[in-house]
């Protein structure tokens, strides 16, 4: 994994939660984000390729559905590129909680590195 720190906006304050893809699974336990108003979320070589789809909810045991970027229509989903920071869509800190889903179960398992700014 990169050690880099992203930039967001300028500074990030290494808040840096970690979620795990455990071996079998296509989602990692859910992360609060409703203290935030920015951020990234770092992927692995080891989801190069898959398609990732950003997931919300309203708090980190509720029901995650789908973030769309047009308010209906279209998801964001996108085929992950390895090695790489993304940045969390605006609308997600909205919702309160985030889960990444992953196109295909993992072989094993894959951690998913975050950096948030409040």
């Amino acid at each position: 994994m990169s050690s880099q720190t992203p930039k967001i906006d300028g500074d990030c304050r290494k808040d840096t939660p970690v979620a795990t893809v455990a071996a079998g699974e296509k989602t990692h336990t859910a992360v609060d984000i409703a203290a935030y108003r920015q951020g990234m979320f770092y992927l692995n070589w080891d989801f190069h390729g898959d398609t990732i789809t950003i997931e919300v909810s309203s708090d980190t045991d509720g029901t995650f559905t789908t973030l769309y970027d047009d308010g209906a229509a279209t998801g964001y989903s996108f085929a992950a590129v390895g090695n790489k920071w993304n940045r969390i869509p605006e609308g997600a800190f909205a919702a309160g909680a985030i889960r990444i889903s992953t196109g295909t179960a993992v072989s094993a398992d894959c951690v998913i590195t975050f950096c948030l700014k409040s």
